[in-house]
């Protein structure tokens, strides 16, 4: 029993006393992408991590390619040394030291891996560059695409921005229509540019997906697709938070709204002043200049017509019953009808 129990002691102090692995942490992932005429791309990601433990590369998954190619792979680090590229033939299967200052690509059944030697551990600051062809396609109604540019982060990243461009042209949002999917993000046209930030940490179970619409005429794709680009988003907002673009509907909605209102509040009033007014010289008899001045009480002394005047003026109908009241008591005590006793 005693010697059991020396065992399971054992166990419990080899697991404290063993170190967790490391997890290199990615800070911030910032990628900018330049549109060209024909469709396609040159991209460049700036990748900043703290590199730990017995990694010996880093790779950026690259799926659903399709007609897609990329080519023109290279990588450099903070310290400006441009990695040597072995192309289609990287070696997954060696040291670090092995692939430090190289960089290569793997290729998958849809899709490739970009791969390069980490090198050092500590914070690191990669830059990878590329050209993806066919990244903007031609439908029938618009020219656009609906890409992954970053796949799900082992650890998540402190924050990701994407910064879409076409040299020499400014995008605005009568040009170019936005959608993100897949992460915690704001996307927006600004500055002549389509942009994706994240908001928050950019979890592990994240990726940035960016739906891009160009209205026709600014490219000349050499990918054409057999269908529309509304097919397109029909199909990406399936399971997203999009609901067919409601949101985009509601805000224009309420818009409306809010200008109706504004529109119609002056009019109610504009016809409760002309009916007032109308009101007015029903009982004046004319305009309110052609009306003669009374020393007596108006209207042939008939006091409740008069006090209908005075009411349709004053639109105070209580205080002018109360009048009325007085006047009619005053009408009695000047003939008669009551008078004062003193006891």
């Amino acid at each position: 029993m005693r010697r059991l129990q020396a065992y399971l002691l054992a166990a419990v102090l080899l697991l404290l006393t063993v170190p967790s692995r490391a997890v290199s942490q990615v800070d911030s992932v910032r990628i900018d992408v330049e549109l060209r005429d024909d469709g396609s791309a040159f991209i460049r990601e700036t990748w900043i991590i703290d590199i730990s433990g017995d990694i010996t590369e880093w790779y950026l998954g690259k799926e659903n390619l399709g007609r897609m190619r990329i080519r023109d792979f290279s990588v450099t680090d903070e310290s400006g040394v441009v990695y040597a590229s072995e192309g289609l033939d990287w070696d997954i299967h060696r040291s670090r030291n092995a692939k430090a200052f190289k960089c290569g690509i793997v290729t998958k059944r849809d899709g490739c891996e970009l791969c390069w030697g980490v090198g050092s551990s500590g914070l690191h600051t990669y830059v990878a560059s590329y050209v993806l062809t066919g990244l903007v396609k031609s439908y029938s109604d618009m020219d656009g695409f609906n890409h992954m540019f970053v796949t799900q982060i082992d650890g998540g990243a402190r924050k990701v921005l994407l910064n879409i461009r076409k040299p020499g042209t400014i995008l605005t949002d009568e040009t170019v229509s936005v959608w993100g999917f897949k992460f915690k993000g704001e996307t927006e046209v600004l500055d002549g540019a389509a942009k994706y930030w994240s908001t928050g940490t950019f979890g592990s179970s994240s990726s940035l997906v960016a739906m891009v619409g160009f209205q026709k005429g600014m490219f000349n794709p050499e990918i054409t697709e057999d269908r529309s680009f509304e097919d397109v988003k029909k199909e990406a907002f399936k399971g997203s938070d999009y609901k067919k673009d409601n949101s985009w509907l509601l805000g224009n909605l309420l818009q409306l709204l809010t200008v109706l209102l504004f529109m119609l509040v002056p009019l109610v009033g504009i016809r409760r002043m002309i009916k007032i007014r109308k009101r007015m010289k029903e009982l004046l008899g004319g305009k309110m200049k052609d009306v003669e001045w009374f020393r007596g009480v108006p209207v042939g002394g008939d006091l409740r017509e008069a006090s209908n005047i005075l009411r349709a003026f004053s639109g105070k109908p209580m205080t002018e019953n109360q009048n009325l009241i007085s006047a009619y008591m005053m009408r009695l005590f000047y003939r008669g009808a009551f008078s004062l006793v003193p006891q």
